[in-house]
């Protein structure tokens, strides 16, 4: 188990990072400082990174506590939150996992049991890919499905009744006229290829 190392808090709520983790962090920021003696002459010209442990902290500044979560408030802040490290972009919730886990592969994905987005709270976090995702978001009940799709037409109780007038004996051209869509999307309603939740 390695070492984890206090680098601040928000809102009352302490972080603690990998100490691994911090410490090629640092080594990244001092190879990027190498980098630019070489290319400049001199590092003091221009912008100077600060202190890794300074970077964190002022990422740590930009949450606020919300019904448990940590909520991003800087770039990026409706949305899954972008920050940079090291002149180097990451998404929050993903820098957040690396540096709280220290996982030996980063995963495909990073993502929430609260289902928040913007909350970068460490112990909200979890490794993923987008099959996991998928199924998390299925069983919670937030897949985007008959009414709640954004190109959805028509109502649950409208799909009813196509499927109750086909049983009459309407044919699908009548009711595509009716109903806005075409004869092939009525097919796929009666034969339940579309709208099987219903």
């Amino acid at each position: 188990m390695n070492k984890k190392l206090f680098v601040g808090t928000t809102n009352g709520l302490e972080l603690w990072v990998d100490e691994q983790v911090l410490e090629r962090l640092k080594l990244e920021l001092e190879d990027r400082l190498k980098r630019r003696r070489e290319l400049v002459g001199n590092p003091k010209i221009g912008f100077l990174p600060r202190p890794v442990e300074r970077q964190i902290q002022e990422v740590i500044d930009n949450f606020r506590l919300e019904n448990d979560c940590w909520l991003w408030c800087g770039a990026g802040a409706n949305s899954y939150g972008r920050i940079r490290i090291n002149s180097k972009r990451w998404i929050l919730s993903r820098f957040m996992f690396l540096v709280t886990n220290n996982p030996e592969k980063m995963p495909v994905e990073v993502c929430h049991h609260c289902d928040n987005p913007s909350c970068g709270r460490p112990d909200h976090l979890f490794a993923g890919n987008q099959k996991l995702n998928a199924e998390d978001r299925d069983r919670k009940g937030r897949a985007a499905i008959g009414e709640r799709h954004s190109q959805a037409r028509l109502t649950a109780k409208m799909i009813s009744e196509i499927r109750n007038q086909h049983l009459l004996g309407r044919t699908g051209v009548s009711l595509a006229k009716e109903y806005g869509v075409t004869d092939t999307h009525i097919a796929y309603i009666v034969k339940r290829k579309r709208w099987r939740s219903i």
